[in-house]
């Protein structure tokens, strides 16, 4: 074995000498040149080498009396986990002691001098360079301590499992590794089983298992605040993250600093003080952070954003407690002002204003809202909605939603035992809650706004989502006990409400079929859009409105099939895409909620995620398939329908490249797969759309996707043989002159295609030349020869240069259209109203 072979012959003579070793004394420096010239390289060691030690092991249990299996555990600490020893060392070091243990080596009366240095080893972590090293060394004393648990006996462990425990807690909640977090975790749950007298452990068991630990962000928010509400954990917990997470010397690195982990180290932090504030106990968190943390500018913004929200929290639930104990209840005329102090800070400058005042608003009680809650509402609305683009912020907004929602809880929560100055304001006060704070909450649906953090208006989508079902709930109660309305003489009683459509007046009704279907729609709408969390939150959302067993909610069209969509037990399976794609693509059936159904459907299937994209055009494919069975006349109605829709995205997002781009992407799918590109009516009337839509959306369109894509769209419907083919062979040669290379290779390729399949848009006798010019133009070259080219592609097709650039005439093609639905037996309205559609 080349020079190894020394190596490892001395190896095996200081191990067939160990009882003699044993027994001197090895200085430092030795043992320091012994490792560093075992590890100068990397050794090939022979299989037989296990069997080797494994026969070792077996003859010093049977052989080694007590006190040199004590001698050999001293030994082996002396040797593995002293100052001068490596992280490789400390591995091994835990690894042996875990087999030592395992195997009756290691006596129970050295269990007090090992544990310690377990516990060093559960938290090892040495700087090296730009890296962090020690992941291997916590968890093979994770290891360790699982070996212990199944060694020792009760009796052995029962003055170490109280001193253990915490440790392997924080590992196991607070390890930036997610291996080193399960295996703690895993010998937590073998010493419970084993050892049964952790504190506390069969429920901390329960919380903290494979799937709770393996998300980091779970791990620190619910798992480790959920262990620290018993007292013997919470401490440690604490200490752990401000003398070790926070202050941690990655901090030091701004350039790989991450922002989310140290974000998050806060927030722990925040959770874990509020969570000792209802056990009782009070920690000085904010001066502890402040002193321990290294940070500079860029740190101390993730540490300052998270600790304001933890101060926000308990300043709000301060509030909501001092405002009716020593201002409602003197009564000194001065509760007025609180509404106008926190009125005036939604306009601040400052955006922490903005969003503590909103908060606050929220918890005014009834007392203090009562005479301005028109102004208060209003406001509310107005900055749930930020019109001004500089100054929006997501935070701000979720915030005012969840303000507005209090106040219109608390408003109608208390009018049950107090009255208004007038029946005709309580009457008004529900009307503005369905007009405006309803409207509201249907327009912070549409937030998508994005910044560096991502897609930021998921947070106010789905508090807006929360905000509707609680709105939804007081509309409904209200209207199912009835509108309140003057007696002759003079007193209140209660009118009935008219769930009907006929004859009521819709003004006067609180939850029409109008607003229900804006919310089932607005909901289904997220349940199928591209973030798994949000598509979980509606679907629950919409199961809680349809299933609610207290409050009724009615006039929501198509109610049983809603039901029977939602209705699965599985909650969790509603982030999974191939579970919850094919459910709610049923609803593109409803002419009411299919438009909303689309909008959000089209962002999964051209969006960028390839799992998410596969399952959305899987399930709309098996929507529009049809059987044996069915009628063809069933697919034209479905094509229809989605045809329809397809056209209101686009006129209703036109220039939002949000929405745009993924719609173009969708009509591409579906035409590769053939879809609405039919001869019949209705499909040329959608392309003729689309070519219209596509002229405004490509021109001067910076953005290569949407290029590429509607080019590819141009490609598809050229090679349709009907009367616009030509018009979209125009458009598509028009792009031979880009400004971007690429793009005139892409609509050359697509030309070229074209002409192959469909010999009608240029005259036989031109298709040669036409398909010469094409092939042999550099495309990718300059752009005057490129424009040069096209000039004589023009003069083929019979073609002016300056027509190619105007605007689509969409009046010649709806005329080309009109005549041919001239026969009544050619419409396609005719054929649905004779299938029975």
């Amino acid at each position: 074995m080349k020079s190894n072979t020394a190596a490892f012959e001395f190896c095996c003579f200081e191990i067939s000498k160990l009882p003699q070793v044993l027994t001197l004394h090895v200085s430092p420096l030795a043992c320091q040149r012994m490792l560093i010239s075992s590890g100068e390289e990397e050794m090939d060691v022979p299989e037989i080498l296990e069997e080797i030690i494994e026969v070792l092991l077996s003859g010093l249990r049977d052989t080694v009396p007590n006190h040199g299996k004590e001698s050999i555990a001293c030994f082996w600490l002396y040797l593995h986990f002293g100052r001068w020893t490596g992280d490789g060392s400390w591995h091994g070091g835990c690894l042996a002691l875990a087999e030592l243990a395992r195997r009756g080596l290691l006596l129970p009366v050295s269990l007090p001098k090992v544990v310690p240095v377990i516990v060093k080893a559960l938290h090892y972590d040495v700087r090296r360079g730009p890296h962090s090293v020690g992941s291997h060394v916590r968890d093979a004393a994770a290891y360790v301590c699982w070996a212990f648990g199944r060694a020792y006996y009760h009796s052995d462990m029962k003055s170490i499992l109280e001193h253990l425990a915490p440790h392997l807690l924080i590992v196991a909640c607070y390890d930036r590794e997610v291996n080193c977090r399960l295996a703690a975790a895993a010998a937590f749950q073998e010493n419970v089983g084993r050892q049964g007298s952790f504190p506390n452990g069969i429920d901390i068991v329960n919380s903290a298992d494979y799937f709770s630990l393996s998300s980091r962000m779970n791990s620190y928010l619910h798992v480790a605040v959920c262990i620290a509400q018993y007292k013997q954990y919470v401490h440690p917990f604490a200490e752990e993250l401000l003398h070790s997470k926070i202050c941690h010397w990655v901090g030091q690195g701004l350039k790989r600093i991450s922002r989310e982990k140290h974000l998050l180290l806060s927030l722990t932090a925040g959770e874990l003080v509020l969570a000792l504030h209802k056990c009782d106990h009070t920690l000085s968190t904010v001066p502890a952070i402040e002193k321990a943390s290294p940070l500079s500018w860029k740190g101390w913004r993730n540490y300052r954003a998270a600790v304001s929200g933890l101060l926000t929290s308990c300043a709000v639930e301060a509030i909501k407690h001092f405002v009716p104990a020593y201002l409602v209840s003197i009564d000194d005329g001065n509760t007025n002002d609180i509404a106008s102090k926190y009125l005036k800070l939604l306009d601040d400058p400052n955006v922490s204003a903005r969003r503590g005042s909103a908060l606050a608003i929220g918890v005014l009680p009834y007392d203090v809202l009562a005479n301005r809650w028109r102004i208060l509402l209003l406001k509310l609305c107005s900055c749930a909605i930020e019109d001004n683009i500089a100054d929006k912020d997501a935070e701000a907004r979720v915030n005012a939603i969840k303000g507005l929602v209090s106040v219109c809880e608390t408003l109608t929560k208390s009018r049950k035992f107090s009255t208004f100055g007038s029946v005709e304001e309580d009457k008004s006060l529900y009307l503005l809650l369905k007009n405006e704070v309803m409207q509201t909450l249907f327009k912070a649906l549409t937030d998508y706004s994005v910044d560096n953090r991502g897609d930021v208006g998921s947070w106010v989508r789905e508090a807006a989502m929360d905000g509707l079902e609680r709105c939804t709930y007081i509309l409904c109660e209200r209207q199912s006990i009835g509108f309140p309305r003057n007696s002759v003489g003079g007193d209140c009683v209660l009118e009935p409400t008219d769930h009907g459509f006929g004859n009521s007046d819709q003004r006067n009704s609180l939850f029409d079929e109008g607003v229900a279907t804006t919310l089932v729609g607005g909901i289904v709408k997220q349940a199928v859009e591209k973030m798994d969390k949000i598509r979980v939150v509606a679907t629950k959302t919409l199961q809680r409105i349809l299933f609610n067993r207290n409050i009724f909610i009615p006039c929501i069209p198509h109610r049983e099939k809603l039901e029977e969509i939602v209705a699965s037990e599985r909650d969790s399976e509603w982030a999974v895409p191939s579970f919850s794609f094919p459910r709610f693509i049923q609803v593109l059936q409803f002419s009411c909620y299919s438009k909303h159904v689309l909008s959000g459907l089209v962002i999964s299937v051209g969006g960028l995620q390839e799992s998410l994209r596969k399952a959305s055009i899987t399930a709309l494919m098996e929507y529009l398939k049809v059987t044996e069975t069915e009628e063809h006349a069933r697919r034209s109605s479905k094509e229809y329908m989605l045809s329809t829709d397809l056209l209101w995205v686009l006129g209703h997002y036109k220039r939002c490249d949000r929405v745009i781009i993924p719609t173009l992407k969708t009509i591409e799918i579906l035409f590769s797969k053939q879809v609405l590109l039919s001869t019949e009516i209705h499909s040329s009337h959608f392309c003729a759309t689309v070519l219209d839509t596509l002229a405004v959306e490509l021109k001067g369109s910076k953005d290569f996707s949407k290029l590429y894509t509607g080019i590819s769209i141009l490609g598809y419907i050229a090679s349709v043989l009907n009367q616009i083919n030509s018009l979209a062979f125009s458009q598509l040669i028009s792009f031979l002159g880009h400004r971007y290379p690429k793009i005139r290779k892409a609509s050359a390729d697509q030309s070229y295609l074209v002409l192959l399949q469909n010999e009608n848009v240029i005259s036989g006798d031109k298709i040669d030349k036409a398909l010469e010019i094409i092939s042999e133009t550099c495309w990718e070259g300059d752009i005057e020869e490129a424009k040069h080219q096209r000039s004589q592609l023009y003069d083929l097709v019979g073609l002016e240069v300056g027509t190619i650039l105007k605007t689509t005439n969409k009046e010649s093609i709806k005329d080309a259209i009109r005549k041919a639905t001239a026969d009544e037996n050619a419409s396609y309205s005719s054929l649905v109203d004779s299938s029975g559609f």
